[in-house]
């Protein structure tokens, strides 16, 4: 994590979440962007471990199979720069050499 202002308040994390369901070979995998409340950079990776603990649940579904979710991990946890308000950047990503090609597969069409 680079920098961090003094006054940060607003952190943006990744939660790794697996999910089980007896019975059945494959598992499924989300990944939660949360956002997370917090005046230092230990708190805010506190606050996000307790969300992920929380997403620890069994229960069973309609047809009777004993769901697990089991939190794995966190992936990104970052600080928000800006204030939260319209516009407001809050991740980004870089890359350097794309081609017009590249970018062109990038960009969602509004379907």
């Amino acid at each position: 994590m680079g920098y961090i202002p003094e006054d940060a308040k607003w952190w943006i994390a990744r939660l790794i979440v697996e999910i089980r369901v007896k019975g059945e070979r494959q598992n499924v995998v989300h990944i939660n962007t949360v956002l997370v409340r917090a005046d230092s950079p230990k708190e805010a990776y506190e606050k996000t471990l307790k969300l992920g603990r929380d997403e620890n649940v069994s229960f069973n579904n309609p047809l009777g199979q004993k769901v697990t979710m089991r939190f794995r991990g966190i992936s990104q946890l970052d600080v928000i720069y800006d204030d939260l308000e319209h516009g407001a950047e809050l991740t980004f990503s870089q890359s350097t050499g794309m081609s017009e090609k590249q970018i062109r597969q990038r960009i969602k069409r509004k379907a």
